[in-house]
């Protein structure tokens, strides 16, 4: 597809989806969709060259996708352009393959849990009580997502997300599953209790801003059953999880306990970096 903004082209196939991206900064864009790609492809062949979406999540210091709207045209050997009718959304091409980019914010909550606002490139404050965030998230009418987190699904905590899972909240809400959790362990408890409760669950790579971590985007995401347009891309995407039934097919593996611990050592370093700049 040499020019994304030019007349709409769809498939309709199993579109593997990351729910749970950062890009952390500009400069990394271009590594991390080549990886994105060739992670994609690997999980299904594209049809009419749209090969995969990533849902952003980004965190309030995070200012990636604003910068690229902003500055669309080339990073690498992506193009990157805006879709007109939709301010939420990217498209990202390269040679015959393009990849849709959705705009997110991640809020973290005052005890730390955290709330994901997917498809939406609105931003919250911090520091708000959980059921605060998870109100202001839902009124703004971007899908509302509970992302699993390390040593913060646990305890006082965790029955906080316990009580929001058995709340009777339904619409666009959903868990989301955690590519950087140990593949040794089985999938958190209260994810599983989620999917048995009828509640949607999204995994996503999660990918940790240290080292080679963005080359995990892509590998652990959900399948999604679509038609892609270029011209509305979050549309469809959103249009396909209105209709789910169930929780979409995941797809991939967490990472190894040697990735993991060095994701939790470079993630505290990262923390106390940005806490010294704020």
């Amino acid at each position: 597809m040499s020019d994304i903004r030019g007349g709409a082209q769809s498939a309709a196939h199993l579109l593997p989806v990351d729910g749970h991206v950062h890009f952390y900064q500009p400069e990394r864009v271009p590594s991390t969709l080549d990886a994105a790609l060739r992670n994609f492809l690997c999980v299904a062949p594209p049809l009419s060259g749209c090969a995969g979406a990533l849902l952003l999540t980004q965190a309030s210091h995070e200012q990636v996708f604003e910068a690229l709207r902003a500055s669309p045209g080339r990073y690498g050997r992506w193009l990157i352009a805006p879709v007109q009718a939709e301010e939420q959304t990217l498209v990202a091409s390269c040679d015959a393959h393009w990849i849709a980019l959705v705009a997110g914010s991640q809020v973290r909550c005052d005890n730390g849990l955290e709330v994901a606002a997917i498809g939406t490139s609105r931003r919250f404050p911090d520091g708000l009580p959980l059921q605060d965030a998870i109100e202001a998230v839902s009124a703004s009418g971007a899908w509302l997502v509970l992302p699993w987190g390390f040593g913060k699904w646990a305890g006082a905590r965790g029955r906080q997300i316990l009580g929001v899972l058995e709340s009777g909240r339904s619409g666009q809400f959903a868990v989301g599953d955690n590519g950087s959790r140990m593949r040794l362990l089985r999938q958190p408890a209260l994810i599983r209790h989620a999917g048995k409760a009828g509640h949607l669950v999204l995994p996503g790579t999660d990918p940790f801003p240290c080292g080679t971590d963005y080359r995990r985007v892509g590998s652990f995401g959900f399948l999604l059953d679509v038609r892609m347009d270029t011209a509305r891309p979050w549309h469809c995407l959103e249009q396909a999880l209105n209709t789910l039934e169930a929780a979409p097919t995941p797809y991939g593996h967490a990472v190894s306990v040697a990735t993991f611990l060095r994701n939790q050592i470079g993630i505290r370093l990262f923390n106390r970096r940005i806490r010294r700049t704020a």
